[in-house]
């Protein structure tokens, strides 16, 4: 789903898409694109890049946000 901008909208984790860029990521999270950007890069996020494109599958989305609660 997207808005007129363009921007990913989501009403539930089960909308998401099984890989993530960083559009999704920013659109779940509520923060900017750049913001997602340096999150894929941190060293303990779930991101795998493919060619030159940064990814981030679903379920391990979910589970690194329950672990980000749970800390």
């Amino acid at each position: 789903m997207t808005n007129n901008n363009s921007i990913p909208v989501y009403k539930t984790l089960e909308d998401l898409p099984m890989s993530l860029n960083a559009n999704d990521i920013a659109a779940v999270l509520c923060i900017s694109r750049t913001s997602a950007y340096t999150l894929m890069h941190a060293r303990d996020f779930p991101s795998l890049t493919v060619g030159k494109r940064m990814v981030v599958l679903k379920e391990k989305f979910i589970e690194w946000m329950n672990s980000q609660i749970c800390a």
